[in-house]
């Protein structure tokens, strides 16, 4: 598992624009671990970096998107996604196009780098991945979110809370914020 994510990793290292980790692995960064298999990462990508997605994974050791694929949800910009997944693991990396997303740009400037299986790492800072968190519980309504939401508030104490409820007021999920601050 950590083989397919180290190579995943490298490869988009080679894209050779900003990125950084959010979702489940980003938030054990910051709280308790969990299984997993997939990494979230967020690009700054443009229509030139598609090309270089295709070079940075050689097609015997990922499956990637068709060219016509990734220029399209490039184009869809903070709406975009799509798959890498390395072949002989099966570890998949989610990538979010960060367009002109206002939230995506703010964490793009606080980028922190922490180690993640043996490697340093961009990582988003937690309140990135607490907002982001909130967001995926409202429209999924699974708990694995506020479970990892819960474990960040309890283990890093200098969170910057109102940072958290900035976001959750303007991405309309202040209720799962206060859920998550309430329940143990």
């Amino acid at each position: 598992m950590m083989e397919g994510m180290h190579a995943l990793l490298d490869g988009i290292d080679h894209i050779g624009a900003s990125w950084m980790l959010g979702g489940s692995v980003g938030a054990m960064c910051y709280s308790e671990p969990r299984s997993t298999l997939d990494v979230d990462c967020m690009l700054s990508l443009e229509q030139k970096h598609v090309d270089r997605i295709v070079e940075s994974f050689p097609e015997n050791d990922f499956y990637v998107p068709p060219v016509s694929v990734l220029a399209h949800e490039i184009r869809r910009g903070a709406a975009g996604s799509f798959s890498i997944i390395h072949l002989a693991s099966g570890f998949k990396a989610d990538c979010y196009p960060c367009g002109q997303d206002e939230l995506m740009h703010w964490i793009l400037l606080r980028i922190a780098r922490l180690p993640v299986g043996g490697r340093l790492t961009p990582v988003a800072p937690p309140e990135y991945i607490i907002s982001m968190k909130l967001r995926f519980f409202a429209m999924s309504g699974q708990d694995k979110h506020l479970r990892d939401i819960r474990s960040i508030v309890r283990l890093l104490p200098e969170l910057d809370v109102s940072v958290v409820t900035q976001w959750a007021s303007r991405y309309g999920v202040s209720d799962a914020w206060m859920l998550a601050r309430t329940l143990r």
